[in-house]
């Protein structure tokens, strides 16, 4: 009866370790083989288009954070689903009764294995520098620059979160956006989640 229980147990906890170090696997797979640099480009030449930023300045070819106050990890953490806050409307009925009319879902975006993804994104390209040649920056305003963050797919690439900055070092003032792409269709749709200026 022993020997069964071992032997039960043993295999209970080999196979835990294969199904633990396949998810691992692929997810790690999954980061690595799913957002490629010429992702990164075609998102930030359809920002450029979209928002009609000036291409006569200079690129920054170092990647930025995506926030100018926290690291990446930090700030993707203040984006987390907490499933255990619930935002609820209350009403009061004709006797001054409280009355909870509806539970409104929690307007954070990322769940934890985004942000495991995001992770793997990050360190997967934390040396990586911008090709202009793909961007077509012409420098002829040199004083002049952009930054932009690495674009961060959602695990379902359905969502990118990416930041860029402009700088006029002659002014001495920058200003940057924090953006949110959601795919809608074929389509992305574009939303500011936070803007600076300094």
């Amino acid at each position: 009866m022993k020997l069964n229980f071992k032997i039960i147990f043993f295999a209970i906890c080999t196979a835990w370790s294969f199904h633990a170090n396949g998810q691992q696997s692929l997810q790690k797979r999954a980061c690595n083989n799913s957002v490629t640099p010429d992702s990164f480009f075609a998102i930030i030449n359809f920002i450029v288009k979209e928002l009609s930023l000036d291409t006569t300045v200079t690129l920054n070819t170092r990647i930025s954070s995506v926030s100018e106050s926290l690291s990446d990890s930090k700030y993707f953490k203040t984006l987390l689903i907490d499933s255990s806050r619930k935002f609820t409307i209350v009403n009061y009925d004709s006797l001054g009764n409280k009355v909870i009319s509806r539970i409104v879902p929690n307007l954070n975006l990322l769940n934890r294995n985004d942000l495991k993804y995001l992770k793997c994104i990050r360190r997967s390209y934390e040396n990586y520098k911008w090709d202009n040649t793909k961007l077509n920056f012409t420098a002829v305003k040199s004083n002049e620059f952009y930054s932009f963050s690495i674009p961060y797919y959602n695990l379902a690439h359905d969502m990118v979160i990416i930041s860029f900055s402009y700088h006029d070092l002659s002014e001495r003032w920058s200003q940057g956006r924090i953006l949110l792409l959601r795919r809608q269709g074929n389509k992305w749709v574009i939303e500011q989640l936070e803007g600076w200026i300094t």
